[in-house]
């Protein structure tokens, strides 16, 4: 995790698409365990060379909000 509170995570080739959101959603549950009190972002990018972000998962600390956005 990087200073602004960011995970990146390059996903395994047999994680369906449609799937994503909830292991995003699992990632950040874990995370908020691990970090209490802070906003939270998960990255999620392809297993290619060079890796492309498929999408984006992000908690808010105070409202307890989760949200993924998929990229265009």
């Amino acid at each position: 995790m990087n200073e602004q509170n960011e995970l990146g995570l390059i996903l395994n080739r047999s994680v369906e698409m449609d799937k994503i959101s909830d292991f995003m959603e699992a990632m950040l549950t874990q995370m908020a365990r691990e970090f209490p009190g802070r906003d939270l972002t998960v990255l999620a990018y392809t297993p290619s060379e060079p890796p492309r972000k498929i999408g984006t998962g992000r908690l808010n600390a105070q409202t307890r909000d989760m949200t993924y956005t998929p990229e265009e």
